[in-house]
């Protein structure tokens, strides 16, 4: 999760060309660490089905993050920012399982190899 933090962090604040012309939201690390574990016991409620949650569990999300850090998300700002995290979790995932690819548990990154981390990039660029 501390890697998911980081990563959140970067996010930029106003969506280029945003059809809506509203400025999307700021997600804060500590948001995430409060939105993920409380996603995970929605699931444990059963109020995912198939790939995402049902609309309640957004609705559900929303007003406890809202209460926990005085902010203004609505459900479709929650369900925008859980499908966020799950691209980021894929790809990640996609480097974490690569050939020649470690782990460091005190720093929580993942390591490559120098020629494994020069082919990927070629590779995704």
């Amino acid at each position: 999760m501390e890697g998911i933090e980081r990563v959140s962090e970067k996010s930029s604040s106003r969506a280029s060309g945003s059809k809506r012309g509203t400025p999307n939201k700021r997600w804060k690390g500590e948001y995430d660490s409060f939105l993920i574990p409380l996603l995970v016991e929605q699931v444990k409620k059963g109020m995912k089905c198939d790939k995402s949650f049902k609309r309640a569990a957004f609705v559900f999300a929303a007003v406890a993050v809202n209460s926990r850090f005085n902010t203004d998300f609505s459900a479709e700002n929650v369900e925008n920012h859980y499908r966020t995290l799950k691209s980021r979790y894929v790809e990640i995932k996609k480097v974490r399982d690569l050939s020649g690819a470690g782990w460091d548990d005190a720093t929580k990154t993942i390591t490559l190899d120098p020629m494994v981390a020069l082919t990927y990039i070629e590779v995704m660029v």
